[in-house]
């Protein structure tokens, strides 16, 4: 049987450490796998539609947007 072929994921982050780029990814017949080269995590899941956990940062909602109102200044008289 010949090894699979392991594959680092653009722009994931290990849950372990943290650490960005470092996570490799597998399949082995019906399972995923994934192991962090930094520290050693290392996972696996069932390979069907949504049983893969998510291995990107989520990004917090953008703070509530607020309008700002400019106003002219007045001009002197030149008198």
């Amino acid at each position: 049987m010949s090894e699979p072929v392991k594959r680092f994921i653009a722009g994931a982050v290990c849950p372990g450490c943290g650490a960005m780029d470092k996570l490799k990814a597998w399949l082995e017949g019906d399972i995923a796998h994934r192991e962090c080269v930094a520290c050693g995590f290392s996972d696996r899941a069932s390979n069907k539609p949504g049983a893969v956990p998510a291995t990107r940062l989520e990004r917090p909602a953008p703070a509530e947007s607020v309008t700002l109102k400019f106003f002219p200044r007045k001009r002197k008289d030149p008198s």
